[in-house]
């Protein structure tokens, strides 16, 4: 128990002096900053955090709680653009069709897709994933995802939104499958 105490004294104050150590704070509570590096060299700035910024045009399905987890901004050729994780009240069909119907009536166009998949853990167990996508209805520039599992819980809804639409956009597969 010694050993560890000592450990422990010596230990917590490299820890605090170390920048790494803040930073990782600041991206858990507050919005911490990043650069990337693209593939083409250029240097795009990030924030990584939950007070990271959220456009107020990028909706939320009603009563869910939203983490923000990272904004990304523009560097041509990729419009800025960001995401997070979506805490859902009811169960997530009744939130699909709740958000499709907020989203058409805020203007957008929305498409959506049921994938029916299994999940790789032993022993497998079946789940099916809503993907969402939308678009702005009067052609505005603004772009819309999310990936909403419905009834089994392994994996985290989460809400992707872009400024202008991303250049992969078209190429994107469609939509295909049955409509959550």
């Amino acid at each position: 128990m010694r050993g560890f105490l000592l450990l422990l004294v010596l230990a917590a104050p490299i820890a605090l002096a170390n920048p790494i150590f803040w930073w990782l704070v600041q991206s858990a509570y507050s919005a911490a900053p990043a650069t990337y590096v693209e593939a083409d060299g250029q240097l795009r700035p990030a924030l990584l955090g939950p007070q990271s910024p959220w456009p107020d045009w990028a909706l939320v399905p009603d009563g869910a709680k939203l983490t923000v987890e990272a904004w990304f901004a523009a560097a041509p050729p990729t419009p800025e653009t960001g995401f997070g994780t979506l805490k859902l009240p009811v169960d997530s069909a009744k939130a699909v069709r709740a958000f499709v119907a907020k989203l058409e009536t805020a203007g957008w166009q929305v498409e959506t897709s049921e994938i029916q998949t299994v999940d790789p853990t032993i022993p497998p167990k079946p789940f099916q994933l809503c993907t969402l996508r939308a678009t702005r209805r009067d052609g505005g520039p603004r772009v819309m995802s999310a990936s909403i599992p419905l009834g089994y819980s392994g994996i985290t809804p989460r809400l992707h939104w872009w400024s202008t639409p991303p250049p992969q956009l078209a190429t994107w597969p469609a939509l295909t499958g049955p409509r959550c």
